[in-house]
């Protein structure tokens, strides 16, 4: 009862024989004590896009398959609520729970799920950083090349009576706004 994931012994048919505390509280709002006392079928607690596989993976167990991968899921009533459940076989000689077929395991995921979301969001970030700083990096690169033209050009133009000295110094001006501009990126 204790156990931080919910438990549930099942019998051949699927049906709920025995949970733990902490199942009831997994899957509160779908199933309450009195129907795990009715055997629910436990299959009705994984959404249905999910069932067929999850009673796959159940016969599995019941037919003493081992090393099971888990099944990912949500919960019926509640999609923003991931679980991941693994199934057991009964242990042979386990006479205490003859009518036993599998046991059922389910962690709530999650918060997990929220971290993996929110990990995979701050790398997309880091990479649109780096993409941004390495075209910033090439940009000031071929801004620093029309600068020193610009300035190689108003040494030969330098007298405000020449026709093109106005339009270098505008080219100078916009290369060094272009400029700031990459360095505030």
């Amino acid at each position: 009862n204790s156990a931080p994931m919910a438990i549930a012994a099942v019998d051949r048919a699927g049906r709920v024989l025995r949970t733990n505390a902490r199942f009831l509280k997994t899957f509160a709002g779908i199933v309450d004590r009195q129907a795990v006392d009715l055997h629910v079928k436990l299959d009705t607690l994984i959404h249905a896009r999910d069932r067929d596989i999850f009673r796959q993976k159940l016969d599995m167990a019941m037919a003493g398959q081992a090393d099971i991968a888990p099944l990912e899921s949500v919960l019926p009533s509640d999609e923003a609520r991931h679980l991941r459940v693994y199934f057991n076989a009964v242990a042979d000689g386990a006479e205490e729970a003859a009518d036993e077929a599998a046991f059922v395991y389910a962690v709530e995921t999650t918060e997990q799920k929220a971290l993996e979301a929110q990990m995979a969001q701050s790398q997309k970030m880091q990479a649109v950083g780096q993409l941004a700083g390495g075209i910033a990096h090439d940009f000031n690169n071929v801004l620093t090349a029309v600068i020193m033209s610009s300035d190689l050009l108003l040494a030969n133009h330098n007298s405000a009576s020449d026709p093109s000295f106005q339009d270098i110094m505008n080219i100078k001006q916009n290369a060094n706004r272009a400029a700031a501009l990459v360095r505030q990126l």
